[in-house]
This record gives structure tokens, sequence and C-alpha cells, in this order.
């Protein structure tokens, strides 16, 4: 198929997260509107490229989460930048036309049954419960892959002090962490979105 030319101007953090190709584990924390989902769809992208004709896998809290944000931002990025994608909406896969490979969406309120991955992306990730962060991790085992990576998004939200203690007390030689503020995303934001959010929460909610 023809060379694909993806649009992307991203932001400080957004650029650290894709051009990190090395680490085993890679997440980015960033506030609402820091454009985690946007860079993790992205990084898929990319590894779906990198890891040509091997499965991967797409985590989301649940399947409603995937289908109302997650979904819907995917297609307006494939469609934006003329991606022939197939989304097979009865078993939950994306395919596209470089790769025999499928990533495959699974949620995190269940345990994850199905093939091998040789790479995973975990849309926020402090909203799932971290023994399926780990499951993933165990999935992620298909050899032949060239870029291996188990990358997640998110807030400091929801589990985040489970995540506090595994991702930053005890993060390993493989894991990197990416920190965002939303403030450097204002270039893909309504003009009064950070100005609304500074003006609604109290101290401990804007740290």
């Amino acid at each position: 198929m023809a060379k694909l030319k993806i649009k992307y101007t991203k932001n400080k953090h957004q650029r650290v997260f894709h051009n990190d190709t090395l680490s085993k584990r890679l997440h980015l924390s960033t506030g609402f509107g820091g454009g985690k989902t946007y860079a993790l769809i992205m990084k898929l992208l990319q590894l779906s490229v990198n890891n040509k004709d091997v499965h991967g896998g797409l985590m989301c809290p649940s399947l409603v989460e995937f289908k109302k944000d997650v979904l819907p931002l995917a297609e307006e990025i494939f469609d934006d930048n003329n991606i022939p994608f197939k989304y097979n909406g009865a078993d939950y896969t994306f395919k596209f036309p470089w790769s025999s490979g499928k990533i495959y969406v699974v949620s995190g309120e269940k345990k994850i049954r199905g093939p091998n991955w040789g790479f995973a992306g975990i849309n926020e990730v402090t909203l799932c419960p971290l023994v399926r962060y780990k499951e993933v991790i165990g999935r992620v085992r298909v050899k032949k892959a060239k870029q291996p990576q188990v990358v997640s998004v998110g807030t400091p939200e929801g589990m985040a002090n489970e995540y506090y203690d595994y991702m930053i007390e005890n993060p390993g030689d493989k894991f990197t962490v990416v920190y965002g503020d939303t403030r450097d995303n204002q270039v893909n934001l309504n003009e009064d979105y950070v100005q609304n959010l500074l003006d609604s929460y109290d101290e401990i909610m804007l740290d």
C-alpha cells in the first residue's frame, strides 16, 4: 500500500511519550484535557506499524467507556488521515492494511482471555484494577514483536494510590512515567477550557 503521512501536532508530553520506543512499560500521566487518549491512539498506530503481523491489545475500564470515548476519537483520527481501517463491533477488533495482526479491545471489568499480543495500550489505567494491568503485561509475549511495549495513559484518580506504589515507588528498571500539564495542550482545546478548570476546582483537584 502507499505510504501514509499521519498528521500529529504533538505537545511536549505527547512528543516524549510517542518518541519513547525502548521502555517496556510506558505511562503518560496528565490532567483532564491533556490529550492522553489522543496520544494513546497515535501510539497504538506506531506500535501496529512497527510490530507488523503481530496482534496487539487495547484495554479500557469498560466497553461502554471504549464506545463512548475511545472509538469515536479513533475513527475521527483514522478518517482525518485517510487510514483504511476495519473495525469489527462483534468481536471488538481493529484491522489495518499494513498488518495481518489485529488490535483486540478488552474491558478492565473482567479477566482477559484470547490470543497472545506483541504490544498493548491501556486507556484511563487508574480506573482499571491493578490486577488487570498485570494481566496485560503477562499477555504481551509474542517473540517476534519488534517493539513489545505496554503503554498506558491516565489521570491521578480512581485507584491512583494502588498504581502509585506500583509505578512510582517500585517501578523497576523498564518502567518510564511521562508527566504532562493540561496547559501544554491548549493549542488543541477550547480557549476557555483551562480557565474553566481553574475557576471550578479547589487546590487539591488542580494539583
